[in-house]
């Protein structure tokens, strides 16, 4: 089942200008290149479909698992007493980045076309630079798919794997 269909890559870059190298290095400033994002997604609760958050989603291969910001998490929750709904569950897991336990919380990302995904270890609200992305999509996500990048064409394709 094909979950996105040639999404194009959002328009924005990481940073507009880049005058480091990979050796940090001054050099001549160039533009980032493009990054497969997808620009709008919605995140709720599973089962809360009445109350959901517009959220812009990163496509990001290196992260093992999907990260969400903590703004996001709070700003749903408030949404979702203010409903008189039920709060997410949260568990701790613990997190490469630092080491330490974070929260990790239940939540589902509705794609465009509706597909649904929830991670199985949970969303980890991780404090980290999130930049213009509100959800960073990682590994437990692209074990699960078959997802195709299309760099000339800027377009993402997410398909279900053929049994």
């Amino acid at each position: 089942m094909r979950i996105l269909d040639r999404l194009p890559y959002d328009e924005t870059r990481l940073d507009n200008i880049q005058t480091k190298d990979l050796t940090g290095n001054e050099g001549p400033e160039f533009p980032r290149a493009l990054l497969p994002a997808v620009k709008e997604a919605w995140i709720a609760a599973p089962n809360e479909v009445d109350v959901m958050i517009k959220v812009k989603v990163l496509l990001d291969t290196g992260n093992d698992l999907t990260i969400v910001n903590p703004q996001i998490v709070r700003e749903l929750e408030r949404s979702l007493e203010t409903s008189g709904s039920f709060i997410p569950m949260c568990r701790k897991v613990k997190y490469y980045d630092n080491g330490l336990f974070e929260d990790a919380f239940e939540l589902t990302l509705t794609l465009p076309g509706g597909y649904q995904y929830s991670s199985q270890i949970g969303f980890v609200a991780a404090n980290r630079p999130y930049e213009q992305w509100d959800v960073w999509l990682g590994q437990d996500f692209f074990e699960r798919f078959v997802v195709t990048f299309d760099g000339p064409a800027q377009t993402i394709t997410v398909d279900e794997p053929k049994s």
